[in-house]
């Protein structure tokens, strides 16, 4: 929320205030401290409220801040990294591919010469 809105908005409430004070403290004196008291509480509600609404925009925008810089990070990476993640993994699913069949094929030859299988083989 703009704080020049919720300034003026204020200052309406209190010159509205003040002339109704003015003009009850003419017209019926004896009401007159009921509604000053009043006229604070509603200031006070007011006040508050203006604080809460302008303390959940600067939230938003620093949330909104942050979203910007975690995004422009993750494109960094993504351009120094160029793929070559996916490349890696893609290797080295590769690799243990492989290193399973020559652990089975090991364990077969041993097996055919007639030596027993080493530990952490498949027989």
């Amino acid at each position: 929320m703009n704080r020049t809105v919720v300034f003026i908005t204020f200052a309406v409430l209190v010159v509205l205030a003040l002339v109704e004070a003015f003009v009850l403290l003419i017209f019926a004196p004896q009401h007159f401290t009921t509604l000053t008291g009043f006229i604070l509480v509603l200031l006070g509600l007011a006040s508050t409220f203006a604080a809460t609404v302008w303390s959940l925009g600067k939230n938003k925008q620093e949330l909104q801040n942050v979203k910007e810089e975690t995004s422009q990070k993750l494109d960094v990476v993504q351009k120094q990294t160029n793929g070559t993640l996916t490349k890696l993994i893609s290797r080295n699913n590769e690799l243990a591919e492989e290193n399973r069949s020559m652990l089975a094929e090991n364990g077969e030859l041993r097996v055919m010469l007639g030596m027993p299988p080493r530990k952490g083989t498949v027989a």
